[in-house]
């Protein structure tokens, strides 16, 4: 009967290790997914003041050029409260 128990708390154990080594590889690949997609979006966004550290002031968009930069159209306006009135 010990035997027979011994047998069983090794399968348990084996069993647990995959479970283990199972989930350790899905955390691997959702987390190199996740690096994937922030590197590839941090590469087109413009996240700071001047476009990168180096302060380049450009950016590697082409959707907006020449041939259709007369079309673009006002979304959106952010009202401060700021005027352009000289302070006193």
């Amino acid at each position: 009967m010990l035997i027979e128990d011994a047998c069983c708390v090794a399968e348990e154990s084996n069993a647990s290790n995959f479970e283990e080594v199972r989930l350790m590889k899905i955390l691997s690949l959702l987390a190199l997914t996740l690096i994937m997609v922030l590197a590839v979006s941090s590469a087109q966004d413009w996240t700071m003041e001047n476009y990168d550290n180096s302060m380049s002031r450009h950016s590697p968009q082409t959707i907006i050029n020449k041939s259709n930069v007369d079309q673009l159209q006002i979304k959106w306006i952010l009202n401060t409260g700021a005027t352009l009135e000289a302070r006193h």
